[in-house]
């Protein structure tokens, strides 16, 4: 891949708060234009990209956060790495092993 060759999608906009499914749909509405000939290499998604990113605690974010390579927001990320052929960034709140909760970044490839 040369960088100057580089295709980069960086996907802005307001994801509805405390409504991930919903976001989703958004943002997958906002890529139907594009397909595997137009030969994108990287999507990049904004911070906590699917259930907004104003909490009052971390009671809070719980509901909404995923165990890393698990969740909606990393089944989105797959889906839409193999439909275009490219390598996904997502903002997440990731849940940890022991319960903590970190604001994270996944990393799918196209092979998911």
């Amino acid at each position: 891949m040369e960088l100057s060759n580089l295709k980069i999608i960086a996907l802005q906009y307001s994801p509805i708060h405390k409504e991930p499914l919903q976001s989703m749909e958004l943002a997958s509405q906002m890529l139907t234009k594009y397909t595997e000939k137009d030969n994108v290499d990287l999507i990049l998604l904004p911070e906590l990209s699917f259930c907004g990113s104003t909490f009052l605690s971390k009671e809070d974010v719980t509901p909404f956060a995923e165990f890393q390579g698990k969740g909606s927001a990393y089944q989105w990320g797959v889906t839409q790495a193999k439909r275009l052929k490219c390598v996904v960034v997502i903002g997440y709140p990731e849940l940890s092993e022991d319960g903590n909760i970190y604001n994270s970044m996944l990393m799918i490839s196209e092979s998911g």
